[in-house]
């Protein structure tokens, strides 16, 4: 079965690890998100591969209208070109990290608001 798509069912979140934890090793692709990177660690962590796509990069494989099951249809013909871009699962401390600097420039970025808008004040 090299090369298809094996479950041809919905798949609700509450049952998706134990789902794939029954699945042999397999290669998930999924449309990249927050979400996605999410389930992607959670399924590599049992032994299936994974390849996160841009949502830009899928949607000129959709053939019909914008639903659910035409995604799950154009992602797992996207998943199988080569020339196709995929995103890298980062770790969870790296997003962290990340996720850390992006609170940090926020709130430079406030401050520096915050003060330009006391000294354009004339009132004072």
């Amino acid at each position: 079965m090299k090369g298809s798509a094996v479950p041809r069912r919905q798949l609700r979140r509450g049952r998706m690890l134990e789902v794939f934890h029954n699945l042999p090793d397999s290669l998930v692709g999924m449309e990249d998100c927050a979400g996605a990177r999410c389930w992607a660690r959670e399924l590599t962590k049992l032994g299936h591969g994974d390849r996160l796509m841009q949502p830009s990069c899928v949607k000129g494989y959709v053939k019909r209208g914008k639903t659910d099951k035409a995604d799950a249809e154009s992602i797992c013909g996207a998943v199988s070109w080569l020339s196709m871009h995929f995103d890298p699962v980062k770790a969870e401390e790296r997003r962290d990290l990340l996720m850390s600097h992006k609170a940090r420039e926020f709130l430079v970025r406030q401050r520096t608001l915050t003060v330009n808008a006391i000294q354009a004040d004339p009132g004072l």
